[in-house]
């Protein structure tokens, strides 16, 4: 997942089942950035933290740093990166 500086992008988990990953994060300039979440449809949970449809939160994220996210089947989510810099995560369940 590639995210360009300011950049909003929509996911959605279209498997019938529940995907379970850990997202390493690369980021160019080796600085903490932000990065919003909200859950549009469905549920989830990042960093053990459990989002209904609406809810959001904001991670910040460095280089090297990891994501755990679950997403149940067709939930949507809303990734919004609010730094300056491209943001790349790299996932694997």
């Amino acid at each position: 997942i590639n995210l360009s500086p300011y950049e909003t992008k929509l996911m959605t988990n279209s498997t019938l089942w529940t995907v379970n990953a850990t997202c390493t994060i690369q980021n160019q300039n080796h600085l903490k950035s932000r990065v919003r979440i909200t859950v549009m449809k469905n549920s989830g949970n990042i960093n053990g933290k459990t989002l209904l449809k609406g809810q959001g939160t904001l991670v910040t994220v460095q280089d090297n740093s990891n994501v755990s996210v679950s997403a149940e089947s067709g939930t949507q989510i809303n990734l919004l990166n609010l730094s300056p810099d491209t943001i790349q995560a790299n996932c694997s369940s």
